[in-house]
């Protein structure tokens, strides 16, 4: 018997799995991995990585976006499907889908 999990994201729910904010998520759900420097914050895990609200930069590696599904699949290397479910259990969890 396969005892891998299945992991499966609701396409419904995808549009808002896909918008989420890096900024958001990371306050709520990994505060620690973050520290307010002025205006914008900086990731203490990640080197030279910057975020606001509206975007993040990592300017090390050359890479950016704007939402938490990228960071998760280009910084954290997570893969699209894993990274997709994750977010989708911290909006589960808080009742947003």
């Amino acid at each position: 018997m396969n005892s891998k999990l299945v992991k499966f994201v609701p396409p419904e729910h995808m549009i808002v799995v896909k918008q989420v904010n890096l900024l958001t998520y990371l306050k709520q759900y990994e505060p620690n991995s973050i520290v307010k420097i002025g205006e914008h914050y900086e990731s203490i895990i990640h080197e030279g990585l910057t975020i606001t609200d509206e975007k993040w930069q990592w300017r090390d590696k050359k890479l950016s976006g704007k939402t938490a599904i990228e960071y998760l699949v280009f910084v954290e290397q997570m893969t699209f499907i894993d990274a997709a479910y994750l977010l989708f259990q911290c909006l589960k969890q808080r009742g947003v889908v």
